[in-house]
């Protein structure tokens, strides 16, 4: 059974327990091409962000809670997320993924309908939510390199590159070049992760390790190395990484992981190179994906004090550090946003909101995706974040052991006007706790210049553009959390890079598990 027609545009409109695809006319947006027609989409088994915190309301001097109609009960199964867009290949992988307990009909131009539903494999994700409130560590952060705490907590970054053994032999031609995949479409959070995985495979064979963005952008120009003696990672223009000269190119990781090394070293015992995660995928909710700790015995074999959960952070600690021209691309870096993120008298938290305008903006022209922004805040749900970091703060204020002054709100979004409007709505209150602590404490919400540009390696991003995007990813991790939701890894591999916890706002606000110990 096949049609030939296309849908212009769908509105979704939630309405209590189920939603509603409406039609939109097709002078009203120019964003949604490619949609979908609703069976039925029972909301999830747990609740919202909003409605817990409704139920943990928050008496704000300044901020009057949203009334919501109540709406009747009935059974749940899972969640639909909607993706938009014209590309049905992307939709179709989408859909397929999907582990939750839904049926639908997709409509594209001159395809078939096609019907899915049910799950597609057996991962339980009740195994991947800790829904209990545990105290967040206020105001401490991970050590920076150089320090007695980050050799402690990193040391098998420390490793002689030169040690011979079953594994790591000395091979001094031996070198591991990272980069993203030159034309390709991953950005920031790919090419991050791949610098930690091939860090892992360096510290493990013995490798230099060198690092590049797409062969366009001035890396340094953002950050420096923190040794420059010892691992020194930067390049001359116009490097070129070659097999023949001992150099292993790692420019976009496979699915799965443990991620093995593609390549055979010489003088390298390759069977004994131990899979090491993908950190890319860590919060992604697959089998594919999901990491179990007996998965990584061998790593930890290979590198002492290995952990799964901080190995990111070790990663990414021992290559970076902010350089003082970073400041050229947000002027506010060193005066104003580190210093308040780094406040120890503070609740800092990030919220990632990811509306979809990132990728537009790749697409078309800079004024044009400016008109979006209105379109975007219009029908992104992004309240449920917001309501998730209120939870937090709540829970937190309600805590007796808990010690901070203030509350700060880092946003980080695609959308410009999108981070305005949560910086006028829900900055310079005062927030109070409940009526047994009665603990009052303002809250200040601030957010970066960004314009929200893609930093994919195909639209030839400038340094400027990367710059602006690495110092979003990397100021996330300067927060106490991050709260999100899992659906893109922006937010979250920035979160890895300082070790920080993740709040899931999809899922009861609760905090994300990265490692199964079963």
């Amino acid at each position: 059974l096949s049609y030939s027609f296309t849908l212009i545009a769908v509105a979704v409109i939630h309405h209590g327990q189920h939603s509603t695809y409406h039609v939109i006319p097709d002078n009203t947006t120019q964003l949604v091409s490619t949609t979908f027609v609703r069976v039925s989409v029972p909301v999830p088994p747990h609740r919202s962000a909003s409605s817990l915190l409704r139920g943990h309301a928050e008496t704000s001097r300044n901020e009057k809670p949203r009334q919501r109609q109540r709406q009747p009960k009935e059974k749940a199964g899972g969640k639909l997320k909607i993706s938009y867009g014209n590309d049905y290949d992307k939709h179709k992988a989408l859909l397929k993924k999907a582990k939750n307990k839904f049926a639908f009909v997709q409509i594209g131009k001159n395809k078939p309908i096609s019907l899915t539903g049910g799950n597609t494999n057996d991962f339980d994700a009740e195994k991947t939510i800790d829904r209990e409130y545990r105290r967040l560590d206020i105001g401490k952060r991970f050590p920076e390199f150089g320090t007695a705490g980050f050799d402690a907590a990193c040391p098998w970054t420390k490793q002689p590159r030169s040690r011979s053994t079953a594994v790591i032999a000395k091979t001094p031609n031996c070198t591991i070049f990272v980069r993203n995949r030159p034309g390709g479409n991953e950005g920031v959070s790919m090419w991050s992760s791949q610098l930690a995985h091939g860090f892992i495979f360096a510290q493990q064979a013995g490798c230099k390790f060198l690092l590049d963005y797409d062969g366009n952008v001035a890396v340094d120009m953002v950050f420096l190395p923190v040794d420059e003696i010892n691992n020194d990672w930067r390049v001359q223009p116009g490097f070129v990484c070659e097999e023949r000269n001992g150099c292993y190119s790692i420019e976009q990781a496979p699915a799965g992981t443990p991620l093995k090394f593609p390549f055979d070293i010489p003088g390298v015992d390759h069977a004994e190179l131990a899979g090491v995660p993908n950190y890319r995928w860590a919060y992604s909710g697959s089998n594919v994906y999901q990491m179990r700790r007996s998965q990584f015995a061998p790593v930890a074999n290979n590198l002492p004090g290995f952990t799964i959960e901080d190995g990111m952070a070790c990663a990414l600690g021992s290559l970076f550090r902010w350089a003082p021209s970073a400041a050229e691309f947000e002027p506010r870096l060193y005066t104003e946003l580190l210093p308040a993120v780094r406040d120890k008298d503070a609740l800092v938290l990030s919220l990632y909101i990811r509306t979809g305008r990132t990728d537009q903006v790749a697409k078309k022209q800079e004024e044009e995706g400016a008109a979006a922004d209105a379109e975007v805040i219009q029908r992104h749900h992004y309240e449920d974040i917001v309501d998730c970091a209120r939870l937090l703060e709540q829970k937190h204020l309600d805590d007796y052991e808990t010690r901070f002054d203030r509350i700060l709100w880092l946003v980080i979004s695609d959308a410009p006007k999108l981070k305005q409007h949560i910086v006028e709505s829900y900055g310079n209150q005062d927030v109070v706790g409940s009526t047994s602590t009665q603990r009052s404490v303002s809250r200040n919400v601030i957010t970066t210049g960004a314009r929200g540009i893609h930093t994919r390696p195909r639209r030839k991003p400038s340094t400027n553009e990367f710059a602006e995007a690495i110092l979003d990813w990397m100021l996330i991790g300067e927060a106490d959390a991050l709260v999100t939701n899992p659906s893109l890894s922006f937010g979250f591999t920035g979160a890895m890079r300082t070790s920080r916890p993740f709040y899931d706002a999809n899922d009861e606000c609760g905090r994300r598990i990265m490692v199964l110990e079963e």
